[in-house]
């Protein structure tokens, strides 16, 4: 068991390496880490002017802080989430090489892991940013103590692990499907931050999508992320659960998904090696 999970290590970190230098081989560092830091703030920004133009609030208003705070740890679910699946296509379709990984001793999942180790360092720069970014810049307020500060780690990283589970769902899915569902990948995103809770509550969302909000882990992991920054108040069904408890449902929602996700994956990997797609090439 041990020597499996070093083997596995070990194969996430060579692919991790290998993903960095597809990611960044264009250009230099301190340029690479400033085009990938670009989008976020541009995203926040928007969200200011948005904000002021149509509310007509101060970014010293709970709810702009809420909406802040909530985008700022979306960006965590556009780039590991697509960093999974986007990869397979990358991978079978430009450098047609994924069937040489499928056949190499790390194996699949762990390749898919470590090419996603690039994006999960690009998603905490970028979140790291965007605190740092209102914090000096739009003087938005805070109020941690160590030991909120502790739980916020703790929820990162399960919200992290509740991103990947999802995340294999879709490259699960990106195995068995044709090119062309590379657009789904985007879509999927999209689809999260209108769900998720990320700039609004999702009470306001129709019945059948409000249940599929409530459903998601990301919609608890930011739910429990603002209540430690900012406060409760933004999700007015959430907020009759306590802190602990809603961390403890974030906790058992997200393994609930780390399961299935892992399951769903590996049929869909099968499905694709029985069929011959690790190989398949489409057109448009």
């Amino acid at each position: 068991m041990i020597a499996r999970a070093r083997s596995f290590a070990r194969g996430v970190r060579a692919a991790a390496w290998l993903g960095y230098q597809i990611e960044a081989n264009w250009t230099r560092p301190i340029v690479f880490l400033v085009f990938a830091l670009a989008k976020p703030l541009a995203t926040s920004l928007i969200l200011l002017v948005m904000y002021r133009v149509v509310i007509g609030g101060t970014t010293s208003d709970p709810r702009f802080v809420g909406i802040y705070v909530g985008n700022a740890l979306f960006v965590f679910v556009p780039l590991l989430l697509v960093g999974l699946s986007w990869c397979v296509f990358e991978d079978r379709e430009q450098f047609q090489m994924l069937k040489y990984v499928y056949t190499t001793p790390i194996g699949l999942l762990a390749y898919l892991f470590g090419r996603a180790t690039t994006k999960l360092v690009m998603s905490v720069l970028s979140c790291a940013v965007l605190f740092a970014f209102g914090a000096l810049v739009l003087h938005l307020r805070f109020p941690v103590t160590p030991a909120s500060g502790a739980l916020f780690a703790f929820c990162l990283v399960v919200g992290i692990g509740g991103v990947i589970a999802v995340g294999l769902v879709m490259a699960g899915a990106a195995l068995v499907f044709p090119r062309q569902a590379m657009t789904l990948n985007e879509s999927t995103a999209a689809v999260l931050y209108l769900l998720c809770g990320a700039v609004f509550p999702p009470d306001i969302l129709p019945h059948v999508m409000r249940e599929i909000a409530f459903a998601l882990p990301m919609t608890y992991w930011i739910e429990a992320c603002r209540r430690l920054l900012v406060g409760p108040g933004f999700s007015a069904a959430l907020a009759q659960i306590g802190t602990t408890q809603l961390v403890a449902l974030q906790v058992a929602i997200t393994c609930v998904w780390l399961a299935g996700g892992l399951a769903l994956y590996r049929t869909m990997e099968r499905s694709a090696q029985r069929a011959g797609k690790l190989d398949q090439t489409t057109d448009w």
